[in-house]
């Protein structure tokens, strides 16, 4: 399916239809009343300037770069007061004003008309956003307007176009692409030009493959919220730095694949993490790598809170596997300690199985973890409930700390 704005308007919200998705008739909810709300804040934004602000306004007089139903319908829309919509739309109209004024020198002006953003437009913008292929809350609509009112200068067409960007070049699905910018609303503002580029620089920067990219958009789609020159500035200094600690090149596209919000860590965060790490774990530096290899989560997470400390005090005095194993033990400092960690070892150790190199049975499903220890479900819960009362099931069992 071609994400593209249908040629037909019969589903935009109108004066003339006997009811609107809005909630009005003709005159009640149409668009008579919309303009009516609309005036009532452009009046209510310009008497603030006598004195204290109205809603985002601020002391203001309302713009003439958008229609006064423009306001009246965003209130009825989203739920705000007409005198919120109309500061955003005073924001957005002002966002216009100035692009309109960064014209290349000797350039003639060009004439701008009196309202640039439009009631029809707008509509249709918001249509896109909460019911067409974005699907976004109402109330998250309100916190996006709340942080870029500007987005109310977009032209309906920009949702779609990012939307259709990500379909087509980064390779999700039309439901996926919703999703991805319901988690990164600021690339709605963002053309589709720019986005490509930060994607290429991004790609550059690292070295990925196209698929590597992908995978990256596709769990953390705020990384092209960056700019080409934040990608510049930061990803080589970041892949210089672990290529200086004695990743390969392999090893970190593998790991920022895996983790990609370690792309969104600064580097002195990183670099903190990563000798926190060597210090606590008591690890040489090419052990802390292999450890991050495994569990890249080390890396953009510190060591160094009273939970992990008790996973390693486990991980060496009930497991009695020293912290340079970490590399080899995946996913075990992402495991809770008492609920997965501390009951099933004692568990498996009380069935008389071995726990094996790499502790999979962390990893298990609890139907796979049942069969594996040849039990049930309902023996496994009378064990855990007896287990809990012991010493050990106080110590290592309970969601505090030891006491």
């Amino acid at each position: 399916m071609n994400l593209r704005w249908p040629a037909s308007s019969a589903f935009i919200p109108t004066a003339g239809s006997g009811s609107s998705a809005w909630g009005g008739g003709r005159r009640a909810g149409g668009r008579w009343q919309a303009e009516q709300q609309g005036r009532a804040a452009g009046k209510a934004v310009s008497r603030a300037s006598d004195g204290g602000a109205v809603g985002d306004g601020g002391s203001e007089t309302a713009h003439p770069g958008w229609e006064p139903a423009c306001a009246g319908f965003l209130a009825q829309a989203l739920d705000v007061s007409s005198a919120e919509a109309a500061g955003w739309l005073n924001k957005a109209a002002r966002k216009l004003e100035q692009a309109a004024a960064k014209q290349p020198q000797g350039a003639a002006p060009q004439p701008q008309p009196s309202a640039t953003i439009r009631l029809a437009e707008v509509q249709q913008l918001v249509e896109v956003i909460l019911n067409g292929v974005i699907g976004m809350p109402k109330a998250s609509m309100v916190t996006m307007l709340r942080k870029w009112p500007r987005y109310l200068a977009s032209k309906p067409a920009q949702p779609l176009g990012v939307a259709n960007f990500l379909r087509e070049e980064v390779g999700v699905t039309e439901s996926r692409a919703g999703c991805l910018l319901r988690l990164a609303p600021q690339l709605l503002g963002t053309s589709v030009e720019v986005l490509r580029q930060r994607s290429k620089a991004l790609q550059c920067a690292l070295g990925l493959s196209d698929a590597q990219l992908a995978r990256i958009i596709h769990r953390r789609p705020d990384v092209l919220g960056r700019s080409v020159s934040g990608i510049d500035q930061q990803y080589p200094a970041l892949l210089e730095w672990c290529r200086d600690c004695g990743w390969t090149s392999d090893q970190f596209i593998k790991m920022v694949t895996a983790r990609p919000r370690i792309l969104s860590s600064p580097v002195p965060t990183l670099q903190n993490n990563f000798a926190l790490m060597m210090e606590v774990c008591r690890l040489s530096q090419r052990q802390t790598v292999d450890a991050m290899c495994s569990q890249p989560n080390l890396l953009h997470r510190t060591i160094a809170t009273p939970e992990k400390i008790r996973k390693l005090d486990f991980l060496q005095q009930v497991i009695g596997r020293p912290m340079a194993d970490l590399a080899q033990v995946r996913s075990y400092i992402d495991c809770s300690l008492p609920d997965r960690i501390a009951p099933r070892t004692y568990f498996r150790l009380a069935r008389g199985k071995k726990l094996g190199p790499t502790l999979g049975y962390l990893r298990e499903g609890w139907p796979e973890f049942y069969k594996a220890c040849g039990c049930t479900e309902a023996e496994y819960e009378e064990w855990l409930a007896a287990w809990q009362q012991t010493p050990e099931g106080r110590k290592w069992g309970a969601k505090a700390g030891p006491a």
